[in-house]
């Protein structure tokens, strides 16, 4: 098992810091799925993460694209994968941050964020965190995941079971009004004014 993942067996801990909530699951698409919603259906509760019944199957070959939007921004510390102890595993995973212009026309051209090497097919039936470089996700509004391939030379079809994120998620605001307030009066705007008032017309109400 690479060294940079974890095996999660602390409930409590995990369920801190749960993105589940702060994913906007009506926005989420996935590419090359058999079925429209199975991408979408992956992302569960924690109190789902052993649940089978729903799984997300790649359709025409072994790669996948999901795309995931948050409620707000997020501080992003790892992804959690669950996947079958067999070869339809995924292999790797490319990242991509706050990007909405990723599907299988562009993955080419585009350069991912960061790029990590997932678990052996006998170790994919556990929940695995990957914990990702902090450093670079700390503004983070959506992410997406690109899976190239899996663990067979044979098989077309990749399979996952389950998909979260942890981190720390923060509302977000609205972009401020901006008012310039004038620090120092220009002569030159008042000029115009001060004609005015010293006009022979406007001395009669003066008299």
């Amino acid at each position: 098992m690479p060294h940079n993942t974890t095996c999660i067996h602390e409930v409590q801990e995990e369920h801190a810091s749960w993105l589940f909530p702060h994913i906007n699951l009506d926005g989420i698409c996935t590419f090359n799925e058999v079925k429209q919603g199975m991408g979408r259906s992956i992302v569960k509760p924690w109190s789902n993460r052993f649940d089978t019944t729903k799984i997300l199957e790649s359709d025409t070959d072994d790669q996948l694209i999901l795309y995931i939007p948050f409620t707000g921004i997020v501080k992003l510390k790892s992804f959690v994968l669950r996947c079958f102890p067999d070869l339809t595993a995924p292999k790797r995973c490319e990242i991509f941050m706050n990007r909405e212009d990723v599907d299988f026309d562009t993955i080419e051209s585009l350069k991912p964020i960061q790029s990590i090497d997932l678990v052996a097919p006998e170790n994919a039936g556990e929940i695995i965190e990957y914990p990702v470089k902090t450093q670079f996700y700390g503004s983070c509004r959506n992410i997406t995941l690109f899976f190239p391939s899996n663990w067979s030379i044979e098989m077309n079809q990749t399979r996952i079971c389950l998909l979260g994120f942890k981190g720390i998620w923060s509302e977000l605001r609205k972009q401020p009004v901006i008012t310039i307030y004038e620090a120092a009066p220009n002569p030159m705007d008042h000029i115009h004014e001060q004609t005015i008032d010293a006009s022979p017309h406007n001395n009669l109400f003066l008299q």
